[in-house]
């Protein structure tokens, strides 16, 4: 706040006392801080006014950087007034502390400025700034979007200072918040207020504008049109002015009243329309208005217009546009829509009319593919049918033409009666009859129509809706009711039916499903039993194993040791018989003195296993036995010979007792293992079996329901299985303390 400095002076300077001179001294300092408090200030508020002309001038809602530097420098000077020269005198604070709240609320940081706002509120209570620093908490409030917070803080400043300047500024702005939240009766009952109460104020433009806007968006063009009025004739500002008469033709075209539009239009429009951005917009208005009166041609005279002088601009684009929405809906001639279209969609930039107009250019391609789909013969029936529905609904929705799309809804009841899309087209036909047209005798004709031809259908019970805002006869009405019951009642039984049926099936189809399940479940729980069985019990087919391969182990050496004992006793023999020969002959025989006690040594066996070749032993010479007697008794060589052969027989003899010995030790172990093993386990194991054979195995036949061989052998069951388990069980062994024969002897 401003103080006025005064300073007495004393009527006699030479008669000042000491305590005279420090007052005097200390009011010099007074000045002086004054002045440098009041210089820093005023700096603080020049960059601050230079802070909202920049980012008035950018017209942006972005902050410019020239105002953020600006609303800092004015952060700074005021940091500087309360620091500097705020110690123990409060006189300023409160100006700087609000111009920093304003400065933060300038640069959008809503949170600081609430911050310095309370500060004033709360340690400045009879501060000057207490209103402004309420209303401006509001606004921080409003712009972060907590409406009902700042409408507290609103409604506060008007009930504690009734004088506050700025509360037409307060009504607006709460009416803002309420619009915002979607709340538009409340909005329109303060912007109402405002315009009411503040009929000096310049927000009421504002006001008036928005309650044009919400009830032109809502469908209700008189009270647009009113509003539009009134702010045409209370504004003082041409652009204001302009865009309300604008707007007031055009609710006047949505009233039908075309012709006062076109009067509104003729006394706005400029003198040089021609590149004058106003006189474009009058000429689209213009437009819109002759399309509603059906005067087409004046109106492409009038898009021709802006398409010319507003080439490649925002206007000149909506032009080509409209030209070409003008061609398809009013006019049907397609070519010169695509044309204007295309053009549209040619043009440089984004803009909502060039994607209109390429939608609607892809909207005619398909409008021509459904046209060729419908008339091809060859085409089905379904896809005729369904092209022929789709050409329907685009006469009704893109072309915005309810004749043409009843004409072609029709079409479709007409050409497919036995298609489920007639149904669909009947119920459209009546929709259009009943919403669009407002011809409600035959909506209601069309809707007891459906119902009649098609009681079952959902169309149907929709009908019957429509229906109740119709004045028809009570006996009609209940007979159409009925009509609808009935078949909703049979569609039930029959949907009953076959859900029985479709619930039979699937019973069946489970109860297979489970049978193979437990059979399947049957023969892996055998197969595991029988695995099983295997695992916990492997000492039987162990056993059984061992003393197989024992006794083929006995055969195997019983046979080697005949074979063996053979070959000796015919190598003896034959050795003897060449010795003899050889002896006879007078030839030397090949034996090693040495070795013939106590065998053959291996000269002499090769020798002998030459002499025994494929035609045998060699013959030898017939001589008289009596000569071979002498000489075998006489000759030192026979005496050699003599004992050979001696030899030879004594060692077969031995060979041969080996063998029987070897082969009764094997037999002696067979039977060990198998006394030791299977005596006593056998003998326990085919109890058990015998005790749980029968009800395993009707088990195992009434789970598998298959025909199944015995199991007669140890290898087709290797394993027993214990009680319980579903599986054959083998009969045992005729005797069970044997399970393989003793080998026989060599």
């Amino acid at each position: 706040m401003s103080k006025a400095w005064r300073f007495a002076r004393p009527r006699d300077c030479r008669r000042w006392s000491a305590s005279g001179r420090l007052l005097a001294v200390g009011a010099l300092l007074l000045a002086t801080g004054g002045c440098a408090y009041f210089n820093t200030f005023y700096h603080a508020k020049q960059a601050y006014a230079r802070a909202v002309r920049a980012q008035e001038e950018s017209r942006s809602e972005k902050l410019s950087p020239t105002a953020e530097k600006e609303y800092d420098k004015a952060i700074e000077k005021c940091m500087k007034v309360i620091v500097e020269h705020g110690g123990g005198w409060r006189a300023g604070i409160d100006d700087a502390k609000f111009l920093m709240g304003a400065s933060y609320y300038g640069k959008k940081d809503y949170e600081t400025a609430i911050k310095q706002f309370n500060d004033i509120i709360l340690n400045f209570p009879d501060s000057d700034h207490v209103p402004d620093a309420l209303f401006y908490t509001g606004l921080c409030y409003n712009k972060m979007r907590n409406y009902a917070t700042a409408k507290r803080f609103f409604d506060r400043v008007l009930r504690d200072h009734p004088g506050f300047p700025r509360r037409d500024e307060i009504v607006l702005t709460t009416a803002e918040g309420m619009e915002a939240d979607g709340d538009y009766e409340r909005a329109l009952v303060s912007y109402r207020r405002l315009v009411t109460e503040f009929r000096d104020s310049p927000k009421r433009d504002d006001a008036l504008q928005r309650i044009a806007e919400i009830n032109f968006d809502a469908g209700e063009y008189d009270s647009a049109l009113a509003a539009y009025q009134d702010l045409a004739h209370n504004t003082r500002d041409d652009e204001i002015y302009f865009e309300a008469q604008l707007r007031a033709g055009a609710c006047l075209v949505r009233l039908g009243r075309s012709d006062e539009a076109m009067g509104i239009y003729e006394r706005i429009l400029p003198a040089q329309p021609q590149g004058n951005e106003q006189g474009g917009r009058v000429w689209l208005a213009m437009a819109e208005a002759e399309n509603r009166k059906a005067e087409h041609e004046e109106a492409i005279e009038h898009l021709a217009l802006v398409s010319e002088h507003f080439n490649n601009r925002s206007l000149g684009l909506e032009a080509d546009f409209r030209l070409g929405y003008t061609y398809e809906v009013y006019l049907k001639e397609y070519e010169a829509a695509r044309e204007a279209y295309e053009e549209a969609s040619r043009a440089r930039g984004q803009s909502v009319f060039k994607e209109q107009a390429a939608r609607r250019l892809k909207n005619l391609r398909n409008l021509e593919e459904l046209e060729a789909s419908s008339e091809e013969s060859d085409t089905p029936e379904d896809a005729r049918a369904e092209a022929a529905l789709k050409m329907a609904e685009f006469s009704l929705i893109e072309s915005n033409d309810p004749h043409q799309a009843l004409v072609q809804y029709e079409r479709v009841e007409r050409d497919f009666p036995e298609n489920p899309l007639a149904v669909r087209a009947a119920f459209a036909r009546a929709w259009i009859l009943y919403d669009e047209l407002d011809s409600l005798d035959a909506a209601s004709d069309a809707l007891q129509s459906v119902i009649d031809r098609y009681p079952e259908s959902p169309q149907a019970e929709r009908s019957l809706s429509y229906l109740e805002g119709i004045p028809v006869a009570e006996a009609r009405r209940a007979d159409l009711r009925r009509k609808v019951f009935d078949a909703k009642r049979r569609a039930q039984a029959e949907a009953d039916s076959l859900a029985r049926i479709q619930a039979v099936t699937d019973s069946l189809e489970a109860l297979r499903a489970a049978e193979q399940a437990a059979v399947s479940q049957a023969r892996a729980d055998s197969i595991a039993s029988v695995q099983h069985a295997r695992s916990r019990f492997p000492i039987a087919a162990e056993v059984v194993a061992k003393a197989s391969l024992a006794q083929l182990h006995a055969d195997s050496v019983r046979v080697a040791m005949h074979a063996q004992v053979d070959s000796l006793k015919r190598i003896a023999r034959i050795l003897a018989d060449s010795l003899a020969s050889q002896a006879l002959a007078g030839e030397p025989a090949p034996i090693d003195s040495g070795a013939v006690p106590g065998g053959f040594n291996a000269d002499s066996l090769a020798w002998a296993r030459r002499m025994m070749g494929e035609s045998g032993p060699p013959a030898a010479s017939p001589v008289d036995s009596s000569h071979v007697k002498a000489a075998w008794a006489a000759s030192p060589t026979l005496a050699a010979a003599r004992a050979a052969a001696a030899a030879g027989r004594a060692r077969a003899d031995s060979l041969t007792i080996e063998a029987q010995r070897e082969a009764d030790r094997a037999k002696a172990r067979v039977a060990v293992v198998v006394d030791s093993v299977l005596a006593v386990e056998a003998e326990q194991l085919a109890a058990r079996a015998d005790s749980v054979a029968a009800a395993a195995r009707a088990d195992s036949l009434a789970r598998l329901e298959v025909e199944e061989a015995p199991v007669d052998s140890i290898d087709a069951a290797p394993g027993l299985p214990i009680e319980g388990d579903s599986v054959r069980v083998p009969p045992p062994p005729p005797d069970s303390s044997r399970l393989v024969a003793p080998p026989e002897s060599p």
